[in-house]
C-alpha cells in the first residue's frame, strides 16, 4: 500500500475512490490502468471490456488489471486479483497473480 501522494504516484495503478470503487487513477495523473470483473473459472484474461472503476465485492470476485506501458518493452503486463474480505469501506484485503511476460494474458 501507497500513501496517495505526489511521491508515490510511479508505483500507484489502482485503488479504492470515495465510493468504494477499485479505481485507475488517470484522473489524477498517476498510471493508467484498466480493470475488468470476470468469473472464477476464467484462465485467460479479456482483450476488451476494461473499465476504469467497478465496485468492489468479495468471495470468489476477480478482478483483471491490464496495466499499459509497464513491462520491459513499454507493453501491457496483466494482473489477476482475488478481493478475500472487506473489512470496511474503505481497506479490503486480496490475493493476487502477476503475469510478468508482456502481451501474455493466460493465468494458471
Amino acid at each position: 500500500m501507497y500513501n496517495f501522494i505526489p511521491a508515490n504516484e510511479d508505483s500507484i495503478d489502482i485503488f479504492l475512490d470515495s465510493e468504494f470503487d477499485l479505481a485507475s487513477p488517470h484522473t489524477v495523473k498517476y498510471n493508467t490502468s484498466y480493470i475488468q470483473r470476470v468469473s472464477s473459472d476464467v484462465a485467460v484474461a479479456p482483450a476488451t471490456g476494461y473499465e476504469n472503476a467497478v465496485h468492489v465485492l468479495e468471495d470468489s470476485i476477480f478482478y483483471v488489471v491490464k496495466l499499459p506501458s509497464h513491462g520491459p518493452g513499454n507493453d501491457e503486463q496483466y494482473l489477476k486479483l482475488k478481493l478475500t474480505n472487506v473489512i470496511t469501506d474503505t481497506l479490503v484485503t486480496f490475493e493476487y497473480t502477476f503475469q510478468p511476460l508482456e502481451k501474455y494474458r493466460r493465468f494458471e
